[in-house]
């Protein structure tokens, strides 16, 4: 199989599941490599990313599917920037 013998090839940082962690000297290469990852893993993260959290006034208790589907866009946008950035950078 194809992808078993690439992603032997693959250091860390360079797989599409680990993507590269932001650090002093890398800013600029990761923020567009960020942009196009997370694109590709939910454009409606990238959207909140970049343009803030989606809003869900009503009380939890009287969510439907579009407010629950915004909760969830969020919680993935969230995610994604725990899983890129180091607490440090993240404070």
């Amino acid at each position: 199989m194809i992808l078993e013998s690439s992603s032997t090839t693959l250091q860390k940082g360079h797989s599409i599941m680990c993507p590269t962690l932001l650090n002093e000297e890398n800013h600029s290469t990761w923020k567009v490599k960020m942009k196009f990852s997370i694109q590709a893993f939910d454009y409606g993260a990238w959207k909140i990313i970049s343009r803030g959290l989606l809003e869900t006034p009503k009380e939890e208790e009287r969510w439907d599917a579009n407010d629950k589907a915004k909760i969830q866009s969020n919680s993935k946008a969230m995610h994604t920037l725990f899983c890129v950035m180091s607490e440090e950078d993240f404070n």
